[in-house]
């Protein structure tokens, strides 16, 4: 019910309530008590005055109230989407900040990348240029050097397996032996003299040569190179290992002891001092303004014959132990040179092809401890046999992994 209807209501109950004080209501109600239809109808008009304002005040305030609901709604509303608005806004800048940092990571990242990949790809073509440049010279250099190792570790091959035969034939006797005359004697034995010890210099000669031109990171570029170069580094250093050999097993008794006296021991040192070998090796090398290339037999014999020759002096250590060799009285010179004979065997066996290609390293298949070309006895016995394995094992444990 609205405020205007609960008006007209009271209107109504007040206009009843005159009509029943007036003269016609009065001759219209009963004689016997005239004024207690009066007082009813009053009191009734009066109650429902009372009821009716009643209502009129509750509705009033019902209005007041739903109004105050209204407004307070409304503020709440307003608020609400005040804070709505706020929270939007802070939630936009916060999403702008964080999408600003993470593109400034992001850029910051690919800068560092880019960067990155920049000197990754600068030092790859560095290294690419590097190795270009490395095996281009490897090739120019060394290939020719190692075209020579090969065919002279072929001569020294034949040379050791020709002084076993000439020890097996009885022909490396003290006084009459094909090595007992001088180095500069004019005749068949010191021909052989002189022969013998070139063959077996030259290749370590261009063991040598090679040292002086290869890198470590030469050898990382070329797998066949490499083990060219271990093999051929490790026949260098056997004729200066005379100790090592000495006392593998089956000892040589006091060889250390008396090849390293000063005083006269009666034991003749088998072997070079480093030194005294790189000495050597320079001799046998000839210069021609930046190349240097080692010397042929010829020039080798002419240099030999120069007065206050150079090369004499420098072979000097060499050859106390080739004059009057033979395997019984020099055993640990020996030793070295079965280790020799396996060494330039293997260095002629495996091809760059079949390295790059991953094939197992021939000569750990191939070659036998144990071989006829070393035989400088009659028959094969434990003393013979013990060099030939002391040489095999050399050979194994240089050969690169």
């Amino acid at each position: 019910m609205t405020i205007k209807a609960t008006f007209r209501s009271i209107v109504k109950i007040l206009a009843l309530a005159l009509s029943l004080n007036t003269p016609a209501f009065a001759q219209n109600a009963p004689a016997a008590n005239p004024n207690a239809a009066v007082e009813a109808a009053i009191i009734a008009a009066t109650a429902s005055i009372v009821c009716a304002l009643l209502s009129f005040v509750a509705l009033i305030f019902n209005e007041f109230r739903r109004r105050a609901n209204d407004r307070r709604m409304a503020a709440f509303n307003a608020e609400l989407q005040e804070k709505l608005v706020g929270l939007k806004r802070r939630s936009d800048e916060e999403i702008a900040r964080l999408t600003a940092a993470v593109k400034l990571q992001g850029d910051l990242q690919l800068a560092a990348f880019s960067k990155s990949e920049e000197e990754r790809l600068s030092a790859a073509s560095a290294r690419r240029a590097y190795e270009y440049e490395a095996r281009r010279r490897l090739y120019q250099e060394c290939e020719p050097l190692l075209f020579q190792l090969s065919q002279n570790a072929g001569v020294a091959i034949g040379r050791v397996i020709s002084l076993a035969r000439e020890a097996r034939e009885g022909r490396l006797v003290a006084s009459t032996g094909a090595l007992s005359g001088e180095l500069m004697e004019d005749s068949g034995r010191g021909y052989y003299i002189r022969s013998t010890l070139f063959q077996l210099l030259a290749p370590l000669a261009i063991a040598y040569l090679l040292r002086t031109q290869l890198t470590h990171r030469d050898l990382t570029l070329d797998p066949w190179v490499k083990r060219a170069f271990a093999l051929s580094d490790a026949s260098y250093r056997a004729f200066t290992r005379d100790f090592q050999f000495a006392a593998l097993d089956p000892a040589i008794p006091d060889y250390g002891d008396r090849a390293d006296s000063s005083v006269n021991s009666g034991v003749i040192k088998q072997g070079v001092f480093l030194g005294r070998l790189d000495n050597l090796m320079e001799a046998l090398i000839d210069v021609e303004g930046e190349k240097r290339r080692i010397i042929t037999f010829g020039q080798f014999e002419k240099a030999l014959a120069l007065p206050n020759s150079t090369l004499l002096r420098a072979l000097a250590p060499l050859t106390k132990i080739i004059a009057n060799f033979h395997p019984s009285t020099h055993p640990v010179f020996w030793r070295i040179l079965c280790a020799e004979y396996f060494l330039f065997r293997a260095l002629r066996l495996n091809t760059r092809k079949e390295l790059d290609d991953g094939s197992p390293d021939r000569a750990k298949t191939e070659l036998e401890p144990v071989t006829d070309d070393l035989c400088w006895k009659n028959v094969m016995d434990a003393e013979v046999e013990a060099s030939m394995r002391i040489g095999w094992e050399y050979l194994m444990r240089s050969l690169p992994s």
